[in-house]
């Protein structure tokens, strides 16, 4: 029998569950910061020697997605208040 081919869906999230394994793994090594709260959890779990195991930090691909966006999102918005403050103060002196 011909071994069943993968769809899309499950590639991607094949693709982003080995992303989240490689960011974890940087951010282990002191290469990356933790960009959201489970990679903060991730990194206190390793600083602190407790066991666990790395499938715990590992979220579903459309999860993962949802949380990059709401990252950026979040960058942006704190961008686009720094740029409004900027103006303020430049209008004031």
């Amino acid at each position: 029998m011909k071994p069943r081919q993968t769809d899309r869906r499950r590639q991607r999230d094949q693709f982003l569950r080995q992303i989240q394994r490689l960011r974890l793994r940087g951010i282990a090594r002191g290469e990356i910061e933790p960009a959201s709260e489970r990679e903060e959890g991730w990194l206190v779990n390793l600083r602190t020697g407790a066991r666990f195991r790395e499938d715990d930090f590992i979220i579903p691909g459309l999860l993962f997605s949802a949380e990059r966006m709401l990252i950026e999102l979040e960058a942006q918005e704190a961008a686009e208040a720094g740029e409004g403050d900027a103006h303020a103060d430049s209008d004031a002196g």
